[in-house]
């Protein structure tokens, strides 16, 4: 029971990824793209952006990456998780990124600068 607990759990992570980013819209010609991991499990967040970025580094992508991480609103204390590990996870790569706001009140989205053969 136990593994297809896991198996759906994984199944409903990748459907809620995947709800959140089918129409996030993917302009490498501009040099940018989105990937939204909020509502996520870090574990996940990890995972998906590592093959979001791998598969990056096989097109040769240059440009920026907006990471939405979320500011931690639904997560006990109100304190983000994904976020600070998703930033431990880009300085252990050597990515430079930048936090960004949309509102300029709420945080929550990293700019990630991509150089040609470093995805």
């Amino acid at each position: 029971y136990n593994d297809l607990m896991m198996a759906t759990h994984r199944e409903a992570s990748r459907q809620i990824f995947n709800s959140r980013n089918q129409s996030m819209i993917k302009n490498t010609n501009k040099g940018e793209t989105w990937i939204d991991l909020h509502g996520l499990h870090v574990d996940e967040s990890l995972a998906f952006l590592d093959e979001f970025m791998e598969k990056l580094e096989k097109e040769v992508y240059t440009g920026t990456v907006y990471v939405v991480t979320g500011t931690g609103n639904h997560s006990s204390n109100s304190r983000a998780k994904v976020k600070p590990a998703i930033i431990d996870w880009l300085e252990s790569w050597g990515y430079m990124w930048k936090e960004m706001s949309v509102d300029k009140v709420h945080g929550g989205v990293l700019a990630v600068q991509v150089i040609k053969g470093k995805a």
